[in-house]
């Protein structure tokens, strides 16, 4: 049903869970058959992109947009991240699933230094956050950045004699080259001289019988 795509977008678009009614009422399907409209809700009910809450005392049943992440604050962004057990990060194409202006909010934290961002580099949109801690921090004094740049690096070419100058070996200084196996050749045997001659052990033995071939 076509129905059912306008639906679940009107969920995403709304904060608040709506009921099936306020749903019938924006697709102005008020008048449409018992049939149809009951064949719409049993589906917005199983749909694996709505949220489903049955009807209680003293409140109606609702649906709501099922997101990827339910995060729609950088509170409860920061609060996931960093419950988080691995470095994986969060996909922002996934967070927006549920939070079409995160991206708002993630520069706001990025300029904050609660999150460090990855960007493509075609558009700058974000594209990776992962948490901060800005208590991590600190400010590197000018002078030693400056004997860090002034150190040069060696060419790709000398990098290999530098570190035996000082001591090291180079990772890649005994990896070995196999050389290709050749194959052996099978002696060839020599040809016997005056054609082939066979069952020569005997002779005087054998008879003679050609002259009787027809």
């Amino acid at each position: 049903m076509t129905q059912v795509t306008y639906a679940i977008d009107h969920l995403k678009k709304r904060d608040e869970p709506q009921t099936f009614a306020a749903i019938l009422e924006y697709l102005s399907m008020q008048t449409r058959e018992e049939s149809y409209k009951n064949a719409l809700e049993k589906i917005l009910i199983r749909h694996d992109k709505v949220n489903y809450e049955p009807k209680r005392e003293g409140h109606p049943a609702v649906f709501s947009f099922r997101p990827v992440h339910n995060i729609r604050s950088a509170e409860s962004l920061l609060r996931y991240l960093q419950a988080q057990h691995t470095a994986q990060g969060l996909s922002v194409k996934e967070l927006r699933d549920g939070w079409p202006d995160a991206e708002d909010t993630i520069s706001k934290l990025e300029s904050e230094g609660k999150l460090l961002v990855t960007r493509n580099k075609k558009d700058n949109h974000a594209r990776m956050v992962w948490p901060n801690d800005p208590s991590l921090n600190f400010e590197i004094d000018d002078e030693f950045k400056a004997i860090w740049h002034k150190i040069k690096l060696p060419e790709p070419a000398a990098l290999a004699d530098e570190l035996e100058k000082e001591g090291l070996t180079p990772a890649n200084k005994h990896r070995l080259t196999k050389k290709p196996v050749k194959a052996q050749e099978k002696p060839k045997r020599k040809a016997r001289a005056g054609g082939k001659t066979t069952n020569v052990h005997m002779a005087g033995v054998l008879r003679d019988y050609s002259h009787l071939k027809k």
